[in-house]
């Protein structure tokens, strides 16, 4: 099989034009004039790097550069660095500019099927089976998170106690495991955890939100627990691939 890579970019810089072909072909394919079935193929002006012909396994560089008479003639060498150093500063700036975040949209269901659904209901007098629920996490303008959690069809008129917990859910309320905090601490305070408490309007939807000037750790957080705000006790889960 037959791979070609061509490369014809033309760039007028101040003093000098640059011209690069690269054909790589392991057998055949490729005619004296370096084209293929006589119609050489253009790739990205990204790739200023080394031009060749690849027949029989064997490669042979071919570079051509047409320079001002003011300077000298680059090496290929330097043409294939630059190449590859920009290509490296592009992949290390689209990775930096990756946003953490994480979004999960589900219907809640039995506790049984904990493994193949997100959300669970454990108690269908405060959480019944299809009502829904969004989470969503992404980061906010000084380095931290915000975290939104949006429900529909829980009882109406009803208040809800609602934290990020450490571990996913499963087939019991003690699944979770406990609150996620920023910092170690007996102590259970907004400013150290994500409190995403609600009150339900007539439909039985709410939304709410929290900010804070912390990122989770990895591992640290991966569910959102809803809890009934009169008794304490955990009424659902929704597992949450937190970032």
């Amino acid at each position: 099989m037959s791979e070609v890579v061509a490369c014809h970019p033309e760039m007028d810089f101040i003093f000098w034009r640059c011209r690069v072909f690269h054909q790589v072909v392991r057998a055949g394919g490729v005619d004296g004039s370096g084209r293929v079935d006589g119609t050489p193929r253009v790739e990205s002006l990204a790739h200023i790097c080394s031009a060749g012909i690849a027949r029989d396994n064997q490669s042979i560089q071919e570079t051509d550069f047409t320079m001002s008479q003011h300077h000298g003639i680059p090496k290929f060498a330097s043409a294939l660095a630059l190449a590859v150093s920009v290509a490296a500063i592009v992949t290390t700036a689209a990775t930096a500019a990756a946003p953490r975040s994480a979004k999960v949209i589900a219907m809640f269901v039995s506790p049984k099927s904990y493994k193949t659904n997100p959300a669970v209901t454990y108690d269908q007098s405060s959480v019944r089976r299809g009502s829904r629920v969004e989470v969503l996490e992404k980061p906010n303008d000084v380095g931290g998170l915000i975290v939104q959690l949006s429900v529909w069809g829980l009882t109406a008129n009803k208040k809800y106690n609602a934290y990020v917990f450490t571990r996913a859910c499963g087939a019991t309320p003690a699944s979770a495991g406990q609150r996620t905090q920023n910092g170690p601490s007996t102590e259970h305070y907004p400013q150290n955890e994500v409190w995403l408490n609600f009150k339900t309007n007539v439909s039985g939807a709410a939304h709410s939100q929290v900010a804070q000037n912390w990122t989770f750790k990895v591992g640290q957080a991966n569910s959102v627990v809803l809890l009934s705000n009169s008794a304490a006790r955990v009424v659902a889960c929704v597992t949450v691939p937190f970032k």
